[in-house]
């Protein structure tokens, strides 16, 4: 699919969102499988105060119970060291693998994002592990 951004922001803090699932009228991010929920996940992006200015942090939260893995970048996505887990507001950071039914989210951070025009600083890219035979 390749390497993808998010835009706009949702709260005055918000820089920006995407929300991740099986329906295509309710998400951003349509997965396609039986595994994934219809609304499965949200992705968002938080301006925030640290010191010599602001920042943005980027975050997961999971929707309606859903459970996602997050692998560190060298990791066997087969690994039973890693659990399903129902994550509220956490922190990713460039390298995180979000594991989502059989589908990996890659997050990256972005060289020199132009944050004007409320662009995040890291991007994502999907990779049907299925399909990649990864499974």
């Amino acid at each position: 699919m390749g390497w993808f951004g998010l835009k706009g922001g949702q709260a005055e803090t918000r820089t920006s969102t995407i929300l991740v699932g099986s329906d295509p009228e309710l998400t951003d991010l349509v997965l396609e499988d039986s595994q994934v929920l219809s609304i499965h996940a949200e992705i968002y992006g938080n301006l925030e105060d640290v010191a010599g200015g602001q920042m943005v942090r980027m975050y997961i939260s999971s929707k309606n119970g859903g459970m996602i893995k997050i692998l560190p970048p060298d990791a066997d996505v087969r690994d039973e060291y890693y659990r399903w887990e129902v994550l509220q507001d956490v922190e990713l950071r460039s390298g995180d693998r979000l594991i989502i039914g059989p589908f990996e989210i890659r997050v990256r951070e972005v060289e020199d994002p132009d944050l004007s025009d409320e662009e995040s600083p890291y991007e994502f890219e999907l990779i049907n592990l299925r399909e990649e035979g990864l499974l």
